[in-house]
Formats: structure tokens, sequence, C-alpha cells
């Protein structure tokens, strides 16, 4: 395998895997949970995380469409 397919498989398999850990995020975390909480009076820092949750994730994704795999990752991460 060349070089350049070489690079590719790695950009595919980083991609899928960073949707993967996108997918598994949104479900551990439903927005649905979190606006409920702060209906009933919960603690502003719930609605504060996830805020900073969802930036890093919507840079996630801005970083990965623009096939910046690597801070799409430390998006994620952070996140």
């Amino acid at each position: 395998m060349s070089l350049a397919g070489r690079n590719q498989s790695i950009r595919h398999r980083a991609g899928a895997f960073f949707f993967a850990v996108l997918l598994a995020l949104m479900a551990l975390c439903p927005s649905a949970v979190w606006a409920e909480e702060m209906e009933s009076g919960a603690s502003g820092k719930w609605g504060a995380a996830a805020d900073e949750i969802d930036r890093y994730l919507d840079a996630a994704f801005e970083y990965y469409l623009e096939g910046d795999t690597g801070n799409a990752y430390t998006s994620v991460s952070d996140a």
C-alpha cells in the first residue's frame, strides 16, 4: 500500500472513530435531560457544562469538516 493510500486509510479510521465518540457522548448526555433539569430549577452548573460541551463538539465537527482530524479529536477529548 502506498503512503498516500495508508494516510487516507488512517483518515477514514480516524473519522469513523470521531463519529463513534461523538455518538457515544450524545447518547450518554442527552440535552433533553439537561433542559428538563434547567426548567425544574436545578443548579446553573449543569447548563453551563452542557454549553461548554456543546461548544467543544461544535468545534470538533468544524475541524473534522475541514479535514483537521487531530484538532477534531482533541476537541472531542476536551468535551
